[in-house]
């Protein structure tokens, strides 16, 4: 890659922001093909504040075979769950249409619609300040997206997802048995199981171990993340916060959701200064003990509505169960309390210890659960 520093500065003190405002000479063609970074005020998720990050190809097309590549697919970066930007590309000058969501999608895939000719054709893509993390190519193929695709390409993505399930989890197994075998009274704590609560909760059962969330439950309001699940199983519950409190409003906000959850155990994972050291963490944690022990010993009591939401449904992607979980705020508005169940609890006899389910967008059923 050729870096223009001098165009770069250019383009940023002009403020051009898509090649339709480039400087005249990046675009011609003329050049090597250059790599321009422009720095934008901070670094964050939002692409409007990450560094734009321009990279131009030309790409050469045979004689004859314009008109079956139809579709650009660019692989795309998730890091730590964190979907990266969409990039943006333009076609020989034309902009292309995304047809890939802002979350949820690892394939970027672009309509080229017309643009692609035979012999050389000028390739422009922004990324918005992330890495090209894999593959970049034309194809005749067009964007799919489980469980609208072929039946046999459903087959392939849905037993694909699941054996990736089927491995994680048999190593978390193996791993439970060896631990248990040499001492058959530690405590198991399985961290950010997220996309494998269905399938792990009857090994927490099996081996005496329990769930924990890993910082999300004292940020925000998410008990699908184990807690109400655990509690339908009798088993208990552990959080941690995802950073030390900053203020006193910050950690009184952890607590009430740790006892909303109704937590058995409160990871304080970081250094005993983050709580020491700033006055008003600290006047309120000293003002507060008796609330604090609380933690632990609750005995709460089993409510009469439980929310059926399904893990493997967000495992293969569908976001039905994000959209219709009433648990997130709806049945707390009307003073319900509620637990969670999930798909195998209608199998297992769970189920049978709540008189109202809910379902909450399973989507995917067997014969055998639905009878």
């Amino acid at each position: 890659w050729e870096l223009h520093e001098d165009t770069a500065r250019a383009g940023q003190a002009a403020g051009w922001q898509d090649p339709a405002h480039a400087p005249a000479d990046w675009l011609s063609g003329d050049a090597a093909d250059p790599m321009i970074l422009l720095y934008t005020p901070s670094r964050s998720g939002d692409k409007a504040h990450q560094p734009d990050f321009w990279m131009r190809r030309t790409v050469t097309i045979p004689a004859g075979r314009a008109a079956s590549l139809t579709h650009l697919h660019v692989a795309r970066a998730v890091y730590d769950g964190n979907d990266t930007p969409l990039f943006a590309a333009w076609l020989n000058g034309r902009p292309l249409t995304c047809l890939s969501a802002e979350r949820g999608d690892f394939d970027q895939c672009f309509e080229l619609g017309g643009a692609l000719r035979e012999g050389d054709n000028q390739l422009v893509l922004n990324t918005h300040g992330s890495p090209l993390s894999g593959y970049a190519f034309l194809g005749g193929t067009p964007f799919r997206r489980y469980p609208h695709m072929s039946a046999p390409e459903n087959r392939l993505w849905f037993d694909a997802v699941n054996f990736d399930a089927w491995l994680r989890v048999g190593k978390i197994e193996a791993q439970l048995r060896a631990t248990r075998a040499g001492d058959p009274d530690r405590p198991l704590k399985l961290m950010a199981l997220i996309n494998l609560l269905d399938l792990t909760t009857p090994l927490c059962e099996k081996y005496g171990a329990y769930q924990h969330d890993t910082g999300g439950a004292g940020g925000y309001w998410c008990p699908m993340t184990g807690a109400r699940l655990a509690r339908s199983h009798g088993l208990p519950f552990s959080c941690e916060q995802g950073g030390p409190p900053n203020s006193a409003a910050d950690l009184q906000a952890a607590l009430t959701f740790y006892l909303m959850y109704g937590n058995d155990a409160v990871d304080m994972v970081f250094g005993v200064g983050h709580y020491r050291d700033k006055p008003e963490v600290a006047a309120w944690f000293d003002q507060n003990l008796q609330l604090i022990h609380c933690i632990g010993k609750m005995t709460l009591p089993t409510p009469p509505i439980a929310v059926l939401r399904s893990t493997r449904a967000t495992r293969l992607g569908f976001e039905e169960p994000w959209n219709w979980d009433i648990a997130r705020g709806a049945l707390q508005g009307v003073g319900r309390n509620f637990a969670y169940i999930e798909v195998p609890d209608l199998l297992n006899g769970t189920a049978d210890q709540f008189p109202v389910i809910i379902d909450d967008g399973t989507v995917l059923l067997t014969d055998e659960e639905i009878e």
